[in-house]
């Protein structure tokens, strides 16, 4: 399936929806509609180091999955998180 073009807010494009979009918006503290693929501690100042482990936990929970230290470093922004759910064959 190929992957949605919602825009959040600011009109950034989003190519996730569903549980993604609400569990993020829950570990980050802020509404659905802020989310957007370029979403990251670069240009989030409330994604510290300890949003980004509560992200993840929350992901592998939901998913089912086990992120390696290496995957945990590797994404930035939401976008390339969701990349990376899907690529375990998940769609995010």
């Amino acid at each position: 399936m190929a992957p949605t073009d919602p825009r959040s807010s600011s009109g950034a494009p989003r190519s996730f929806e569903g549980p993604f979009l609400s569990l993020a918006a829950e570990v980050l503290e802020i509404t659905p509609d802020e989310l957007a693929d370029d979403l990251g501690p670069a240009s989030f100042g409330q994604w510290t180091s300890l949003k980004h482990l509560q992200l993840v936990a929350a992901v592998e929970r939901a998913y089912g999955i086990c992120l390696s230290p290496r995957e945990i470093r590797s994404f930035h922004t939401l976008g390339e998180l969701a990349r990376l759910i899907a690529s375990k064959g998940i769609e995010a």
